[in-house]
């Protein structure tokens, strides 16, 4: 009688350990997000320049090792960037927009099975430019124009750059985490294409909120 009951005690056990949800952080997850981004021109060549405003909005998959403690996000996010500059007295302004494909590394500070996450976030990313405008203010006048179509040096419009940041996460329900983040990437590749190129690259710094979900069951 004993070890019948021993047995119905140890199937038991295995059912709870089979049939228990899995920590969001131990399996894969598709977040959706977006914020608010700042960005900028810096360089030795970017003088006088100023930030300007934009929004960013994309996805990404967080592909746990082991535990989850450790994941790989790769994603695609649709980014607005550009600076403000000032030549010669005239207030002007690059306004670009960005499909960026960032491979990041994140690495958990809180214990996987913790119903609130903090992750800490870096890695490489690629950026191909889909637009460009520039604009230029003197007085009470102001001009705007496409970059393709303004007489202004020639530029790259791939970039290769870092992000790191960090991420908070908060359960809502059983399968659903808000997740607020935020951080900043650097473009390593000097917008410049001439021969002799300024030292002019993207720099930007963003907050995001959104929701990540598991994949599968």
């Amino acid at each position: 009688m004993q070890r019948l009951l021993g047995s119905f005690a140890l199937l038991a056990i295995l059912a709870l350990v089979v049939g228990a949800p899995h920590p969001l952080a131990a399996q894969v997850t598709l977040g959706i997000n977006g914020g608010f981004v700042s960005s900028t021109f810096y360089g030795s060549d970017a003088d006088e320049t100023e930030s300007e405003s934009g929004f960013n909005i994309g996805a990404s998959l967080g592909i746990p090792f082991g535990s989850g403690r450790v994941a790989l996000s790769p994603g695609v996010y649709w980014v607005q960037k550009g600076s403000g500059v000032v030549l010669d007295g005239i207030d002007g302004s690059f306004s670009t927009a960005y499909l960026e494909i960032p491979v990041l590394l994140s690495v958990g500070l809180t214990s996987p099975e913790s119903s609130t996450a903090f992750r800490i976030f870096g890695g490489p990313q690629v950026s191909f430019e889909t637009a460009c405008d520039v604009s230029a203010t003197d007085g009470s006048v102001t001009l705007e124009a496409s970059c393709d179509d303004a007489e202004i040096v020639e530029r790259n419009t791939v970039d290769f750059g870092l992000v790191f940041g960090a991420m908070v996460g908060f359960p809502l329900g059983e399968r659903i985490q808000l997740q607020l983040s935020g951080g900043a990437d650097f473009g390593f590749q000097t917008l410049d294409a001439e021969d002799d190129p300024w030292d002019i690259r993207n720099r930007s710094f963003f907050v995001n909120a959104g929701l990540a979900f598991p994949l599968g069951g």
